[in-house]
């Protein structure tokens, strides 16, 4: 928790005054945009976070709504994140419910962290199929800041893929998958 404050000059007196009592800091390897979801549901942009970079939130803002960021990659467009299961919830900074990573989808943490270890910061998720061995299998692909994982599990046929980052040498979007 950090406190920002501005200096300001009022009446011929320099005035310190508290302008948030909330920052979001960047602890991945991606620049991220954050976004402040009021309760009345109206997405406010706060800023851009470089990798390491920090935004502070509205002293108007800090006692209800919820944090949401997404990365921004070039060439790719990511949706925000998930408000319920992935947002900061800034009433929880204050009543001290915060968890202390905020990104985790407790789905995720099930089935992979044993085949990832550590706390890998989950970035994103999507719906999507994986051909394995000529078998289209309908899944989520979950992307983290260590690696690409797809599970699927149809008809009791579970399947889990772990492709670490750094084994990527190039990315390709598919939009279309025949399906018979």
């Amino acid at each position: 928790l950090l406190i920002v404050c501005d200096l300001a000059q009022r009446h011929g007196r320099k005035v310190l005054s508290v302008s948030s009592m909330v920052t979001v800091r960047n602890c991945s390897s991606v620049t991220a945009e954050a976004a402040l979801l009021s309760p009345g549901g109206k997405l406010e942009t706060i800023g851009v976070l470089p990798p390491g970079g920090a935004v502070a939130v509205p002293l108007r803002a800090a006692r209800d709504g919820t944090v949401c960021v997404r990365p921004l990659v070039q060439g790719l467009d990511y949706l925000w994140s998930n408000p319920e299961s992935e947002g900061i919830k800034l009433r929880a900074v204050h009543d001290g419910t915060i968890r202390l990573t905020q990104q985790v989808d407790p789905r995720f943490q099930k089935i992979f962290s044993a085949k990832l270890g550590g706390d890998p910061t989950l970035v994103a998720w999507y719906n999507c199929a994986n051909d394995v061995e000529g078998v289209l299998r309908q899944g989520v692909l979950y992307v983290t800041d260590v690696a690409l994982c797809h599970y699927s599990n149809i008809i009791g046929g579970e399947v889990k893929d772990v492709i670490l980052l750094a084994n990527i040498t190039s990315l390709e979007k598919v939009y279309t998958a025949y399906v018979f």
